[in-house]
Parts: C-alpha cells; sequence; structure tokens
C-alpha cells in the first residue's frame, strides 16, 4: 500500500490548522491546451507490441498504424509518428502513407530524435566488433552531418533529446567505451559539453543539464561553463522535465529495490520538500501538472495532478515512448 502520496495531501490541511505555509513545490504555468501520448502495450511472447496515441482533448486513444516489431515511437514535429526498426527510421504521415527517414546501412540504429524545426539526429552502432559508432544530424533540407564516435559495448539503453530550443543535442550512451558517455552537441555536430560516466540526464531549461555520476546528481550550466553537483550522493533514475522546465520528476530506490516518486525544483535545485509517491515508477510529464506513472508491478498507467495532488487511472497500461505538447 502506497502512503506516501495520502500523507501530501494531508499535508496543507495540517499547516492552515497551525497557520503555517507549507511548501507545495514550484508553481506550475498554465497547463497547455492539450497534448498526445504514444503508449506501447506490452510485448507478446514475439516481441511485438501495440502501439496507440492518446489524445488528451478528446480524452481518447486509437491505435496507430506503427508496426508491432517496431519500438520507440515518437512525435515529428507536425504530429506524424516515426517509429524505429533495427536498420531504420519511419514516419506515418498525419494524413495517411509512410517513408523512410534513415536506413543503418551495416549498423544498427539505437536511438533517434526530432526536434520542432525538422531536424532528424540518430545514433547507430556498427555490427563489427571494435567498428566505431556515428551520430548522424540531418536538416530538414536533407543535409547531413555525421560525428563519428568510439565502438560501443553491450548494455545501457542510449538516448537523445534536443534541448526545448532545438539548437542543441543531448547524447547519453554508456556503452560507448574510451569516450564521454554524455555528450552535448550544436546541429552542426560541434561539441559543448562533456562527461565520462554519466547518465540518467535530462534538460532544464535551454542551456541546463542534469546528470548522474559517481557523485549523485550534477547540473551543468552550458551558458556559464559551470558543473556542480546539487544531491550528493543520491542516486536517481529515470528522471523527466515538466514542459515548462520548471520541476523534475525522478525515482528513487531504497535499500530492498523499492521505487518512489521525488520532485526536483529547478528554480532551487532542491527536493521539493512533502512530495512523495511510494511504489512510483516510470514517471513521465505529459504537462505542466500531470505525471503520468506506474504503480510498482503494475502496468496500469495512473495520472497524477502534481498540483492538487490527486490520482485517478487513465485507462491505458504500457509504457510511454513519447509526449507531445499541442499548442493552440
Amino acid at each position: 500500500m502506497r502512503s506516501g502520496l495520502a500523507l501530501v495531501v494531508a499535508l496543507p490541511l495540517m499547516a492552515g490548522a497551525c497557520g503555517q505555509a507549507v511548501r507545495a513545490g514550484p508553481r506550475p504555468a498554465p497547463a497547455t491546451i492539450s497534448y498526445q501520448a504514444l503508449v506501447a502495450g506490452a510485448s507478446d511472447p514475439e516481441g511485438n507490441t501495440l502501439t496507440v496515441r492518446f489524445d488528451s482533448m478528446p480524452g481518447r486513444a486509437r491505435q496507430t498504424a506503427v508496426p508491432t516489431n517496431a519500438s520507440d515511437a515518437r512525435f515529428t514535429a507536425s504530429g506524424a509518428i516515426s517509429y524505429l526498426l533495427p536498420d531504420s527510421i519511419h514516419t506515418l504521415a498525419p494524413s495517411g502513407g509512410a517513408r523512410t527517414d534513415a536506413t543503418a546501412g551495416s549498423g544498427v540504429i539505437v536511438a533517434f530524435a526530432w526536434n520542432d524545426g525538422g531536424t532528424l539526429a540518430y545514433l547507430a552502432h556498427a555490427n563489427a566488433a571494435g567498428a566505431g559508432s556515428r551520430l548522424v544530424i540531418r536538416d530538414p533540407a536533407g543535409a547531413a552531418t555525421t560525428v563519428s564516435l568510439s565502438p560501443a559495448a553491450a548494455g545501457g539503453t542510449p538516448s537523445l533529446r534536443f534541448s526545448p530550443d532545438g539548437r542543441l543535442l543531448l547524447l547519453v550512451d554508456v556503452a560507448l567505451t574510451g569516450s564521454s558517455t554524455l555528450q552535448v552537441r550544436r546541429l552542426d555536430g560541434s561539441l559543448v559539453f562533456q562527461a565520462s560516466g554519466a547518465t540518467e540526464a535530462t534538460w532544464a531549461g535551454a542551456r541546463r543539464v542534469y546528470f548522474l555520476d559517481a557523485r549523485g546528481v550534477d547540473v551543468a550550466d552550458l551558458t556559464a561553463g559551470v558543473t556542480r553537483t546539487i544531491l550528493p550522493d543520491l542516486r536517481w533514475h529515470a528522471p523527466d522535465t515538466s514542459p515548462d522546465g520548471r520541476a523534475v520528476v525522478f525515482e528513487l530506490r531504497d535499500g530492498g529495490g523499492q521505487p518512489r516518486l521525488e520532485l526536483l525544483d529547478t528554480s532551487t535545485d532542491a527536493v521539493v520538500p512533502g512530495f512523495e509517491v511510494d511504489e512510483g515508477t516510470a514517471a513521465r510529464f505529459v504537462s505542466a501538472t500531470e505525471v503520468w506513472f506506474h504503480e510498482a508491478g503494475g502496468a496500469a498507467i495512473v495520472s497524477l495532478d502534481v498540483e492538487r495532488r490527486t490520482e485517478a487511472p487513465t485507462g491505458l497500461t504500457g509504457m510511454v515512448t513519447d509526449v507531445r505538447q499541442v499548442r493552440p
């Protein structure tokens, strides 16, 4: 039984009785009009999954045409849906039809991302032992920049994330050997920042990156060129930033491996006191005020209003692969 959220809900009532204010964390910006989320269901014995798209305005989930053997379904800037096969990236247009965006040749594409301007970035690992990896950044006109990286060993799940303004690219890949596991690059491929032994990273604003290393949780201010440890010895997992950049939801695990969710206020770089969701895991912001998460061991997705601290079932099961804010 989770008790953390019940405690949080009771705190404001107790504070009112005592005449004292309780810090409720970062004040969220007005919620975006609507959002869309892609959810990949549980895999069958052959590894196939069904991907659905949830639209918040009508509150309805619809099956997509993403192949069941695809992975990592993501939105493009236009609302099309891209997905990954081992050797290629494909996109389903909103009006119908499909196109192939990239092929790996002799390698395997392990991660990809789009920015709002239509730039595609993808990371490919070579099949041959000892051969190097490569990062490809292709602009909307089709001009591509290729960055040669070190060979990749087995292990870890790579990720690529564009900064909120789309001008920088965050790469995290613990499989890269003899190289920085975290890199921030411009769209021309030039290196802005790197860190060895770093993982579990997320953006907060266009020029700040949070990540985990041996020291704990660090923040790199790319404008000031300064990196500092903000949560010493804390080992967070799966951090995700709110669309307005004001908060990061993350997972902690106790000595027995049981998870709980916490919230970081990015204006103070401090953990929000009183916010705790016991047995919460796999959290994702879908709007500035709403987080979707799982209860430990369950497949159902639960919605948490981080402002009111209330939960509600979404009626969906599986894992959120991407979220898109739909602006008026």
